[in-house]
């Protein structure tokens, strides 16, 4: 055991900074915030931002605070952090492991797993710096991330559906982990040209749709050799991020690029499906099969992906001439920033009796003033959703 010990450990230089810094400002920005919706005309819009503003602020509190208290005391037969609002101990005899978790654009993290099953893990965050002292404290406690290579490569050597011989396996499980990754690429590469450009809108678009197909295809045909969600503890390749990209891009172009009537029906189709798409994948994915991961799984990719493709073909696959009404303007609103919009409140139009706020195109926005009259095309798809345009109106020849 070191001698150099109890030991304190609080956030290392760079962290502590970006901490501080980051928070710092939060804190003003959302302050500032809610002093610049106050004169917001809408009662109800000023309330929602300055309760987003004022929720930024508590976070930039939070960070400042927790930068400044977080702090590790390592004892020599314990283990003490100092969390934002407690303190949690753990008596180095009653840890049964550790593993490293890695969260994107995160510190990594120090699970101390404990013996008594009934007790949270003890989270380190590596805002700390990891010295010597503190590896010489961990030597003697089980690596359960070794543990689980450990295992998985047991498993792997006496899966015969890999193979006939161990190195016959481990080459097809290095073959199925190039397959996901070049999946994964080529969706990331078509979500952000999705993103950024989506022309020719049908290609980007049929690639958006076809790619987490041929990835859950992929995955079915590995026999469960493939996983769909990315477990801390499943060594297996997954195709988590091939899915999730494209069905995100889908469901955002979906909202960006057509203004739905009868968005219930988009709604309850795109739910049916998707949930079609979650029990679908649990025949095969052992692991998705708790209430939770099917949850989880239906939240982030099957019902945005099941959404954005109904909506999507709904539009390429029933290109009918459209009825063309006639509205008048009577308001106008632009949102500037990262993500700018221009949207106008047109009157009632043919078998639209109220008025209504659509968004349309810059040049449109700033081309036509409050009272003119725009034209607003009525489509009907392929899935019976109904959507419109918002155009200027023809000029006479």
């Amino acid at each position: 055991m070191p001698s150099s010990l109890p030991r304190t450990y609080v956030a290392a230089g760079g962290w502590r900074f970006f901490l501080l810094i980051a928070g710092a400002a939060f804190f003003v920005g959302g302050l500032a915030g809610i002093w610049y919706f106050r004169a917001e005309s809408a009662p109800g819009a000023a309330l929602l931002l300055q309760g987003i503003c004022l929720a930024l602020a508590i976070l930039g509190a939070a960070c400042v605070a927790y930068a400044v208290r977080y702090r590790v005391v390592l004892y020599p037969h314990s283990l003490e952090v100092h969390e934002l609002f407690k303190v949690r101990s753990l008596r180095r005899d009653s840890i049964a492991a550790y593993r490293t978790i890695q969260v994107p654009n995160a510190p990594p993290t120090i699970a101390f797993i404990p013996t008594d099953a009934s007790t949270r893990p003890l989270p380190v965050s590596q805002i700390i710096r990891i010295d010597e002292t503190f590896r010489s404290w961990l030597d003697g406690i089980p690596d359960q991330d070794a543990l689980d290579q450990q295992r998985f490569e047991e498993e792997v050597e006496a899966n015969r559906l890999l193979g006939n011989t161990p190195q016959e396996r481990f080459l097809q499980l290095k073959r199925l982990h190039q397959q996901t990754r070049y999946l994964s690429i080529a969706s990331s590469a078509v979500a952000f040209w999705g993103l950024l450009y989506p022309q020719p809108y049908e290609v980007v678009i049929g690639a958006l749709i076809v790619l987490p197909v041929v990835a859950l295809i992929v995955a079915a045909a590995s026999k469960g050799l493939i996983q769909v969600n990315q477990h801390v503890r499943d060594k297996r390749p997954s195709i988590a991020s091939a899915l999730i990209a494209p069905g995100a891009v889908l469901a955002l172009r979906a909202l960006l690029d057509f203004h739905i009537l009868d968005w219930p029906l988009a709604l309850g189709i795109a739910l049916v499906g998707g949930a079609l798409i979650a029990l679908g994948i649990t025949r095969w994915d052992v692991a998705t099969r708790k209430w939770s991961a099917v949850l989880l799984m239906g939240f982030v990719f099957c019902f945005p992906y099941a959404y954005g493709t109904v909506v999507e073909l709904n539009f390429l696959l029933g290109r009918t001439a459209p009825q063309r009404f006639e509205a008048t303007v009577t308001a106008k609103q632009q949102s500037s920033g990262k993500n700018s919009s221009w949207d106008l409140t047109i009157g009632p139009w043919g078998p639209a009796d109220d008025a209504e706020d659509v968004s349309v195109n810059k040049n449109l926005y700033n081309a036509v003033a409050v009272g003119d009259t725009v034209c607003v095309f009525l489509f009907q798809g392929a899935l019976g959703l109904n959507w419109i345009s918002v155009r200027s109106c023809p000029q006479p020849t």
